[in-house]
């Protein structure tokens, strides 16, 4: 018995001195915690994220600054050199540099890669590049007119105001109030058009002696409903388009016009106006028969004003 617990008690001595070869999972943990886990960070992408990306919103914000100063000094040198005036010569450059009402435009590929490096930043950045399409200017500038049918004078007068450098950094915000204005007045006026030819008969005081329905009550009460209808929605379309019209007047210092004559004074006119020359239609209709000494006509089913107005 000795002499085995003697073997034992050595054998457990040289395993003692003798490099354990098997690892635990509880020796592994506990090997890791006494380590860096750097290897996480780059994994997960953890590593100074917030940092680098602060770091690269203001090389951005710098880079945008510098691509913008430079392009406003190329222009504001362009600029001068177009408006430089000599008594008693003309500057060709005025007309060369870009075209009258326009800004210079910027030349060479340098300036070129510029411009397209600054919507880049900007897009980079989040931001809408502020950069102001000319053609689509014009565009919307000849939509309005020929809604407005606007005279050559008022155009030439809008196009030199809206082109100068004082409005080209708000002309998009101005054109939209514009053309919120010149929709509602294209509304309205589509509206008096069929008021026009409603009230062209059921205006006309010879209606009251036709014969059959029109002679009748129940077509006064239609025409009466009809009439209530027109006047309505014209009533809710100049509801919001006085205050627009007045906005565009006070800040702007623009005046709306339809056909050279200022919309806020016709809206307040034209329905009366419009009874009134379609009694003048009447009246001529009337003497063009009498000159011609025809005898007068009984209205047909259509009922036209010349008809109506024997």
């Amino acid at each position: 018995y000795l002499f085995i617990k003697k073997e034992a008690e050595k054998s457990a001595l040289e395993s003692a001195d003798q490099p354990q070869t098997v690892i635990s999972v509880h020796d592994y943990l506990h090997y890791v915690s006494t380590q860096g886990t750097d290897y996480l960070g780059v994994a997960f992408h953890l590593y100074d994220s917030e940092d680098e990306g602060e770091e690269a919103r203001k090389k951005l914000i710098a880079r945008e600054a510098e691509l913008k100063w430079k392009d406003e000094v190329e222009i504001a040198e362009m600029r001068q050199i177009k408006e430089e005036f000599t008594p008693g010569s003309w500057n060709i450059n005025t007309v060369m540099l870009g075209g009258l009402g326009k800004e210079p435009p910027s030349e060479g590929s340098i300036s070129v890669l510029t411009a397209k490096e600054y919507v880049d930043v900007q897009r980079k950045l989040g931001k809408i590049p502020d950069v102001e399409d000319l053609d689509d200017v014009q565009s919307r500038l000849r939509r309005i007119w020929t809604i407005l049918r606007a005279p050559d004078s008022e155009r030439l007068d809008m196009a030199i105001k809206y082109s100068s450098h004082k409005q080209t950094a708000h002309v998009s915000k101005t054109l939209e109030i514009w053309e919120s204005a010149v929709e509602l007045i294209k509304e309205r006026e589509y509206i008096l058009g069929k008021l026009e030819e409603f009230e062209r008969f059921s205006s006309n005081p010879n209606r009251f002696f036709a014969k059959g329905y029109w002679g009748t009550s129940i077509a006064r009460l239609k025409e009466s409903t009809e009439r209530d209808k027109f006047y309505s929605d014209m009533s809710q379309i100049e509801s919001q388009l006085a205050p627009i019209l007045k906005k565009i007047k006070s800040v702007y210092e623009d005046v709306v016009t339809f056909k050279g004559r200022p919309y806020i004074e016709k809206m307040q006119r034209d329905k009366v106006e419009m009874l009134y020359w379609l009694q003048q239609e009447r009246r001529k209709c009337i003497l063009q028969r009498v000159s011609a000494n025809r005898p007068p006509k009984h209205p047909p089913l259509h009922f036209s004003s010349c008809f109506l107005a024997d």
